[in-house]
C-alpha cells in the first residue's frame, strides 16, 4: 500500500468500532458517577460553605448552622459585613441580590444554590447577612 491509499474497509472498520466504544464506556462510566452520587445526596443534606461566594475583605463568617423544614435542608451561613456596609451591599458585593444556582464543582448535576435572607435591619450599617445554600437538581425537584 502506498501513502497515497486509504487503508482498507475492515481497518477503518474497526477503528470506528474502537472509538465508539471508548465513547461508550466514558459516558457510561459519568453517568453511573451520577446516579451514584444522586443516591448520596438526600433530602437532608447541604452543600459546604465553600460552596457559596467568596467574602469581600472586611466581612467575616459569624456562624453556620443546618436547619430542616419539610423541603428539605439548607445551610444558613451567618455574615458580618466590612465596617459601614449594609446586609444588602454585602449581598451586592458577594453578587447575590437574589438567589443564584450553579452547577457544583462536583460534576453530578446537583446545582448549589445561594440565597440572600434581608431582615428589617438589611440597609443599616453593619447589620448582618443570612445566606441560606442548598442543593437543587435539575433533573428533578429540590432535594
Amino acid at each position: 500500500m502506498t501513502t497515497a491509499e486509504s487503508p482498507d474497509p475492515a481497518r477503518r472498520t474497526t477503528i470506528r468500532i474502537v472509538v465508539a466504544a471508548v465513547a461508550v464506556v466514558i459516558v457510561g462510566t459519568w453517568l453511573l458517577y451520577v446516579a451514584v452520587s444522586h443516591l448520596f445526596v438526600t433530602e437532608g443534606s447541604v452543600p459546604p460553605a465553600s460552596f457559596g461566594t467568596e467574602l469581600p475583605a472586611g466581612a467575616t463568617v459569624r456562624s453556620s448552622e443546618k436547619d430542616c423544614a419539610s423541603g428539605g435542608c439548607w445551610l444558613v451561613v451567618n455574615i458580618d459585613p466590612p465596617e459601614g456596609r449594609s446586609a444588602r451591599q454585602l449581598a451586592a458585593d458577594m453578587g447575590i441580590e437574589e438567589e443564584r444556582c450553579t452547577l457544583s464543582p462536583t460534576l453530578n448535576l446537583l446545582s448549589v444554590c445561594v440565597t440572600p435572607m434581608f431582615g428589617p435591619a438589611q440597609d443599616s450599617p453593619n447589620a448582618p447577612l443570612l445566606v441560606h445554600l442548598r442543593y437543587w437538581s435539575p433533573v428533578g425537584s429540590s432535594l
